[in-house]
């Protein structure tokens, strides 16, 4: 296992510290809780971090491999999603620091990765390979959402305008891949079509 698959992983541990500290935080008092909350902001910006630490390995010092095509948007998916729903809760969140993310957010950002989750699945069992290229939309998406969870964290003025600002590219990304994955089933189905006129 290479150097940047080892830092997926860590990212995908930093998860269940994140979601515990995010508890705690919830239970303590105002004291201890803005320390807890400082903790919970350090996890969340070291695993961001290691987000683009395993990209840059992976790119420049020759480490893609086939587990990390999976690893790296697995661990983002997780990171993401777990934080998400924590922030969501507003027993979690909106006592102690006044806002917690919509309901809808939450839906809207896991609904997208369950359907690109079942479509690259379908491409799968109908192709018996798919192709995982990350986009630029995705790419954007995925800063948007990090970023979302940060300005919740950081008790940042109007958080509303970057909620809808990585709503509005969650769903743009989620059409993207969505056309992507079409066009490879289709694309699939010409080549298969040219070989039986030959």
């Amino acid at each position: 296992m290479n150097w940047a698959n080892k830092i997926s992983i860590i990212r995908m541990l930093i998860v269940p510290c994140f979601i515990a500290v995010m508890h705690y935080f919830r239970l303590s008092e105002s004291a201890q809780g803005e320390i807890l909350r400082f903790v919970a902001i350090g996890l969340f910006s070291a695993a961001m971090l290691t987000d683009a630490l395993d990209g840059f390995i992976a790119r420049h010092f020759n480490q893609k491999s086939r587990l990390g095509t999976i690893l790296d948007p697995l661990a983002d998916k997780l990171l993401l999603t777990s934080a998400v729903i924590v922030l969501t809760f507003p027993s979690m969140t909106k006592t102690s620091m006044g806002f917690s993310l919509p309901y809808w957010y939450a839906v809207a950002v896991i609904t997208r990765d369950v359907i690109i989750l079942m479509g690259s699945f379908l491409v799968w069992m109908i192709l018996g390979n798919v192709q995982i290229r990350p986009s630029i939309f995705g790419k954007i998406t995925t800063f948007l959402q990090m970023a979302a969870v940060l300005w919740v964290l950081f008790i940042l003025p109007k958080p509303m305008f970057i909620v809808y600002l990585s709503i509005i590219l969650t769903v743009i990304s989620g059409a993207d891949y969505m056309v992507k994955g079409a066009r490879q089933l289709v694309s699939a189905e010409e080549e298969a079509g040219k070989k039986k006129r030959n």
